[in-house]
């Protein structure tokens, strides 16, 4: 009951300032009869929230690693630095993220997918409300640490354009009868893959070499596509890249894949 009242009592608190303002502009909708229409931000379920970002933990801090030392001030120093370079024109937030973050979100560039403003802390949530779709925070401090939060279009909507190089292995997925290597052997030629790219050879000329999807024919190129109708662990490394960069070695039952987003 307690958890209950709760519940209903931040979902008030988050909704009032809402109407009030004129954000929620079908705040007269019955309740069961379809989305909530954000003024600024398109549709959204009961205001969903999705959003990533990157925790700064100071000594006293629940996730605080046994092994860091950090003051309170420190770690609002530390928080502003990634900040200023989180918002540089074609900063990769989910690579800060996974080298920063404290939070176990960070293998996942910090993305928290999708909550609704009750389910996180009410500072938390007011912060993400407040942004624009694809807005970067100002380090925002709640009982867990400093966050530097980055909002992410709704799931129901986020549709990525994307290429990749696919290598198969014997067993996998929709593998062609004369794939004969194993996945040890398949792993080492995507590492290869990956390691000529890293050195500045061209994504389109390593698909034709490497690729042993149909798309090879077209640089790789898979379309604009929803990330709900993807494999879950494709669609994360497409999601945890900025437009123009390329992914982590990605493994899917089809094989091992690198991705590149392009829209």
């Amino acid at each position: 009951m307690c958890e209950m009242r709760r519940r209903v009592t931040w979902t008030l608190l988050t909704l009032v300032p809402l109407i009030a303002s004129g954000c929620l502009e079908d705040a007269d909708r019955p309740i069961g009869e379809g989305p909530i229409r954000v003024g600024t931000g398109g549709w959204a379920r009961a205001v969903e929230l999705h959003a990533a970002h990157i925790l700064i933990t100071f000594d006293g801090s629940p996730l605080q690693p046994p092994d860091v030392k950090r003051t309170k001030e420190e770690a609002l120093a530390k928080a502003r630095e990634l900040a200023s370079l989180a918002k540089v024109e074609g900063a990769d937030f989910a690579e800060l993220a996974r080298k920063h973050s404290a939070c176990t979100s960070a293998e996942r560039g910090g993305d928290l997918g999708t909550f609704l403003p009750v389910d996180k802390s009410k500072e938390f949530s007011q912060a993400v409300l407040a942004l624009a779709m694809g807005e970067i925070s100002d380090p925002v401090e709640t009982e867990m640490g400093y966050h530097i939060i980055k909002r992410q279009p709704p799931a129901s909507v986020r549709k990525v354009g994307v290429k990749h190089v696919l290598v198969r292995y014997w067993g996998a997925k929709r593998a062609p009868l004369h794939i004969a290597r194993t996945r040890s052997e398949a792993r080492e030629r995507i590492s290869e893959c990956q390691q000529r790219l890293e050195q500045g050879e061209s994504f389109s000329d390593l698909v034709r070499e490497y690729s042993e999807c149909p798309s090879r024919h077209k640089d790789g190129d898979l379309g604009v596509v929803n990330v709900a109708d993807m494999d879950e662990e494709f669609g994360k490394a497409a999601l945890e890249r900025e437009i123009g960069n390329t992914s982590r070695i990605v493994e899917t039952p089809y094989g091992f894949h690198i991705v590149l987003r392009y829209e």
